[in-house]
């Protein structure tokens, strides 16, 4: 709904309003996404080690450290098929 009044509120140039509703838009969307966790955010999600220690690889929410990423691949690849 917020969304539809910015919308609105753009169209007609009122600023005032459409600065009210992209406030209400980010508070809706703040509240959707998960907490920060900024301090795990430069650790490996496997082991806990850190930089500059090792190299990390990110995908969404998750950072595997070089030395992570050898041990599963070799126990992956070392199972029988």
């Amino acid at each position: 709904m917020a969304f539809a009044n910015y919308l609105i509120a753009r169209e007609t140039r009122n600023e005032e309003l459409e600065q009210s509703f992209l406030i209400a838009m980010r508070s809706v969307i703040e509240e959707l996404l998960p907490p920060d966790e900024s301090a795990k955010k430069d650790e490996c999600s496997f082991c806990g080690s850190r930089p500059p220690d090792v190299r990390l690889a990110t995908g969404p929410n998750v950072f595997i450290c070089d030395g992570c990423v050898t041990m599963l691949s070799s126990e992956v690849f070392a199972k029988p098929t």
